[in-house]
C-alpha cells in the first residue's frame, strides 16, 4: 500500500515527462508531414495523355518559331499628327515582272516559265492558328505573298488596334516573301461600319492625318497595305473612292502599294472599280463565301458562279491588276439551329469519318463537294447519316467544303484570264493536297499540255493525316480519340479537262473532342 504523501502520479525522476515529449513531438511531426503531403497534391496539374501522333503533332507545334505578339492600341490621338519620319529608303517596286523572291523549288516545273502563270501567289496567314505557322513553313517556296491581319478601325473616333506579328515578319524576311499588313474594320465578328463611314466623311487634313499615321506603324519589312473592310453603306461610294485615291498616294510616295479586296453580291456596288483600278496596286477578289448565312447554306464556291464572277469581274480594269483569291475550306450549317460553324478540311473529314458517310461524288457543274448528317447533342459527339434514337435531340446539318479537285478545276479556269496572281485562304484549313494541285497546274501550263497523267492524278487520291489534329466540339475540357487512318478518292479527268472525283473512304484524322 503506497504512502499517502506519495502519490501513484507522482514522477520525480521525470521519465514519464520525456516520453510524453517524444510522443508529442512524433504526433506533431506525422500532422506536420501529412499537412505538407496533401497540399502537395493539390497542386499537381492534372495531365492529359495523349495517343502518339497527337503527341507528335504537339511536338511540331512547339518546334515552330512563331510566338503570339501582344496586342497594342494606339491610343495617341493621331488627328494631330503630321509624319515627322523621312521617306522610307527606296526599294524596286514589287510588281509581278520584279519579285524579289528568286526562283521558286518546284520540282517539274521551269523556274524561267513560272512569271507567265500566277505570277503572284499570295496566302492568308493566321497568327493565332499553329496550323497555319505549319502550312506556312513547309509551303513557302510555293509562295510570292503572306497577308495577315495587323489592324482593326474600330469606332466613330476611328482608333487603330494594332495586331503585330514580329516572328511572322521575320520569316518572311528570311525567306523572300513579301509581307501584306491588313487592315480590316472586324471587331470580333461584327464589322465596324461607323468607323469607316466616320472616317470617309471627316476633313481632309482628318483624313490625311490618319494615312500619315498608318504609314507610320506598318511595319519596315511590308510591301504596303491590303485593305479589307465590309459593310459600308453604299452612299458612301463616292467619300470612298476620293479616300483611296489620297491613301493610294501618300503610300507611293514612301513607295509603298495598296492593295483593296473587292467583295463579292451586293457589297461589290460601294467599288467604283474602274476609278479604283486606276490608283490601286492590286485588287483583290473573294471568289468565295458564295453562301455564308447562317439559315441559308449552300456551295462556298459553286463551278458556276465561280466562272460567271470570274468574268465579270475581270472585265473590270486592267486583269493583271486582279489577284483571284480561292477558298479551301468548309461550312458546317445546323439546319435545326440555323448555325453556322466553319471547318478546316481535316475537321470535315473527322465528321464525315464519324457520321459514316459511305462515298461521296463531286461532279458537274457545280463541281461542290457536300454531305449531311444528324447529330444527336453536343455532348455526345454521336454522328450518323440515320436517324438517331432521341428525334426530340437531333440536330440536322449540311456539310460543303473546297478541296484539293475543287482547288485545280478553278485553277483550270482561272489561268485563261492572265490575271495578276492568285490567292489562297486560309493557310491551315487548306486540304494538304491543293499545293500538289499548283504544283500540277504550273507543270501542265509549261509542258503546254492540256491534262493531268493517270500517274499524276493517283498521287491525288491518297487521303493521309499522320501530322493533322482535327477539333470536335467546344469547351475547354479536352479528351483524346482514337488513332488516326487514312483514306482514299478516285480522281479522273471528265470533259473540258475538268476534275471528277468520288470519296471512297473518309479517313479520321487523330481527333480532339471539347467539352464544357
Amino acid at each position: 500500500m503506497s504512502s499517502p504523501n506519495h502519490s501513484i502520479f507522482a514522477d520525480p525522476r521525470g521519465r514519464r515527462r520525456r516520453w510524453l515529449q517524444v510522443l508529442l513531438l512524433l504526433t506533431l511531426a506525422t500532422l506536420l508531414g501529412a499537412s505538407i503531403y496533401f497540399v502537395s497534391s493539390l497542386l499537381i496539374a492534372p495531365k492529359l495523355y495523349l495517343p502518339p501522333n497527337v503527341r507528335d503533332y504537339r511536338a511540331q507545334l512547339k518546334s515552330t518559331s512563331f510566338t503570339p505578339c501582344p496586342l497594342l492600341e494606339m491610343k495617341e490621338d493621331w488627328h494631330h499628327l503630321l509624319s515627322t519620319k523621312p521617306a522610307l529608303p527606296f526599294t524596286p517596286n514589287l510588281t509581278p515582272f520584279n519579285l524579289p523572291v528568286g526562283p521558286l523549288k518546284m520540282p517539274g516545273v521551269s523556274a524561267s516559265l513560272l512569271p507567265s502563270l500566277f505570277p503572284i501567289r499570295l496566302a492568308y496567314a493566321s497568327s493565332f492558328d499553329n496550323a497555319s505557322d505549319l502550312s506556312l513553313k513547309h509551303h513557302s517556296d510555293l509562295l510570292t505573298h503572306v497577308a495577315t491581319d495587323w489592324f482593326t478601325l474600330t469606332g466613330v473616333d476611328q482608333k487603330i488596334i494594332e495586331e503585330p506579328n514580329a516572328p511572322l515578319a521575320a520569316f518572311c524576311t528570311h525567306k523572300g516573301l513579301v509581307l501584306l499588313p491588313i487592315l480590316r474594320n472586324l471587331d470580333g465578328d461584327k464589322w465596324q461600319s461607323e468607323a469607316v463611314e466616320s472616317l470617309l466623311k471627316a476633313t481632309p487634313e482628318a483624313q490625311s492625318a490618319f494615312s500619315n499615321h498608318l504609314l507610320q506603324r506598318l511595319p519596315s519589312s511590308a510591301i504596303g497595305l491590303l485593305l479589307d473592310w465590309g459593310e459600308i453603306d453604299v452612299t458612301y461610294r463616292d467619300d470612298l473612292t476620293r479616300f483611296l485615291t489620297a491613301l493610294a498616294s501618300c503610300l507611293h510616295e514612301h513607295h509603298r502599294e495598296l492593295w483593296i479586296t473587292i467583295p463579292m453580291g451586293k457589297e461589290q456596288a460601294l467599288y467604283d472599280i474602274e476609278a479604283i483600278s486606276n490608283v490601286a496596286d492590286h485588287l483583290v477578289a473573294t471568289l468565295y463565301d458564295q453562301n455564308s448565312e447562317p439559315d441559308d447554306s449552300g456551295p462556298l464556291a459553286g463551278m458556276e458562279w465561280f466562272e460567271e464572277s470570274l468574268k465579270q469581274l475581270l472585265s473590270q480594269g486592267a486583269p493583271e491588276k486582279w489577284i483571284v483569291t480561292l477558298g479551301s475550306y468548309g461550312c458546317d450549317w445546323n439546319n435545326t439551329k440555323e448555325t453556322l460553324e466553319p471547318l478546316s478540311f481535316v475537321d470535315v473529314m473527322a465528321r464525315a469519318n464519324l457520321a459514316a458517310v459511305q462515298s461521296l461524288s463531286v461532279e458537274p457543274p457545280a463541281f461542290s463537294p457536300h454531305f449531311d448528317y444528324i447529330s444527336q447533342n453536343e455532348k455526345s459527339f454521336s454522328f450518323s447519316t440515320q436517324q438517331l434514337l432521341n428525334p426530340s435531340s437531333h440536330n440536322e446539318h449540311e456539310v460543303f467544303f473546297l478541296d484539293a479537285i475543287t482547288f485545280y478545276n478553278q485553277l483550270h479556269v482561272l489561268k485563261w484570264y492572265h490575271s495578276g496572281g492568285l490567292g489562297i485562304y486560309r493557310l491551315g484549313q487548306e486540304d494538304p493536297d491543293i499545293w500538289k494541285s499548283l504544283q500540277l497546274t504550273l507543270r501542265i501550263d509549261s509542258e503546254n499540255r492540256e491534262a493531268p497523267t493517270p500517274e499524276e492524278l493517283h498521287e491525288l487520291e491518297s487521303l493521309d493525316f499522320k501530322h493533322e489534329v482535327a477539333s470536335i466540339g467546344s469547351g475547354d475540357f479536352l479528351s483524346a480519340g482514337e488513332p488516326s487512318s487514312n483514306g482514299s478518292r478516285s480522281v479522273s479527268v471528265g470533259e473540258d479537262d475538268f476534275l471528277v472525283e468520288n470519296y471512297t473512304q473518309f479517313p479520321r484524322p487523330a481527333c480532339v473532342y471539347r467539352q464544357g
